[in-house]
């Protein structure tokens, strides 16, 4: 591909525009994340009954042990999430599924066949962008009149040179991985590889890749990649 170079401040530019996307795909499942306390019992069998009527729900619940002051207190949580916004979603859907409780909470210990989502920013509000086709995961973006594309593979996103963008080579999925759910002024993302659709982030979906839903919140496009559970219980 054409990568033929462009000013030093073309470069600055973009960046700047790129710099959270480093750090959050270098930790993208890391342990500061979060994940949904609902109820905690000391009946293990009340505990394993309510997540099975929130996984019923679609929502990917599991129980844990905690010994606090000599007491097994098995705790129902659900998910694993890098950010705190998409746990707050999770912890809505609950409520409104019939949970007695939902709180976000700092995760700890989630095991490895709950999936995890990772959320990782591409851009926040440039001067102008625009997605380069319905569907596709790249973006034409435009800061201070330098231009560039951004666009998400291989498990992170990239930053080209707007020199390549010719070169650029869009593609879709061949089989959908998430769908848009949610009302259109609360939308939210739902992965499709489980027995039943599984929320994952919020967010109104652009594109997808084949592990990751790229989405619109706001003023800031990402992507939320989801680690497919091993196995639900």
């Amino acid at each position: 591909m054409n990568r033929a170079p462009v000013g030093l401040r073309a470069l600055a530019v973009l960046a700047l525009l790129a710099s959270g996307v480093a750090t959050a795909n270098a930790r993208p499942f890391a342990t500061d994340a979060w994940s949904v306390q609902t109820v905690a019992l000391t009946d293990v069998g009340r505990a394993d009954a309510t997540a099975a009527d929130l996984r019923a729900a679609g929502l990917p619940a599991f129980v844990e042990a905690t010994v606090r002051d000599g007491v097994t207190w098995h705790r129902v949580r659900i998910g694993c999430y890098g950010a705190e916004a998409d746990a707050r979603l999770i912890a809505d859907l609950a409520r409104a599924v019939g949970a007695d409780a939902a709180t976000v909470v700092p995760r700890d210990g989630t095991p490895a066949h709950v999936p995890c989502v990772a959320r990782e920013i591409g851009f926040v509000a440039p001067d102008a962008w625009r997605q380069r086709a319905d569907g596709v995961p790249s973006f034409v973006v435009e800061v201070d009149g330098v231009r560039g594309v951004l666009r998400y593979g291989d498990g992170g996103w990239q930053l080209l040179q707007a020199p390549a963008e010719g070169g650029v080579r869009d593609r879709t999925v061949a089989q959908a991985a998430f769908a848009q759910a949610g009302p259109p002024d609360a939308p939210h993302v739902v992965w499709l590889g489980g027995d039943r659709p599984t929320p994952a982030c919020r967010g109104a979906l652009l594109a997808q890749t084949e592990d990751a839903a790229i989405v619109r919140t706001g003023d800031t496009v990402a992507a939320c990649r989801l680690r497919p559970p091993e196995a639900l219980p």
